[in-house]
């Protein structure tokens, strides 16, 4: 699963995080009787979390490489170093 949003037989350069990406066959949140119950919030919670960041930070700035957290369900980031400079 945590590779199913990195397919390249379904998305050119799938390492690269390109939100305008399309088309965007995505499944982040599941599908059919396997969709996430809670994705209507998560999706709420993000759009809030950009736009105080989006009102509050001018930079973000990576310090570090990234350490990956890999399971068989969730793929996504152990650490990742950064630091907000605010408005």
């Amino acid at each position: 699963m945590p590779a199913a949003n990195r397919d390249p037989a379904e998305f050119d350069d799938p390492d690269t995080f390109r939100p305008g990406r399309k088309p965007n066959r995505h499944i982040t949140f599941g599908h059919g009787m396997h969709h996430c119950l809670g994705s209507a919030l998560a999706r709420i919670e993000l759009s809030v979390v950009l736009r105080v960041l989006a009102e509050r930070v001018s930079q973000v700035e990576l310090l570090d490489e990234p350490t990956w957290l890999r399971a068989i369900v969730v793929q996504g980031y152990r650490e990742l170093p950064v630091r907000f400079t605010g408005r």
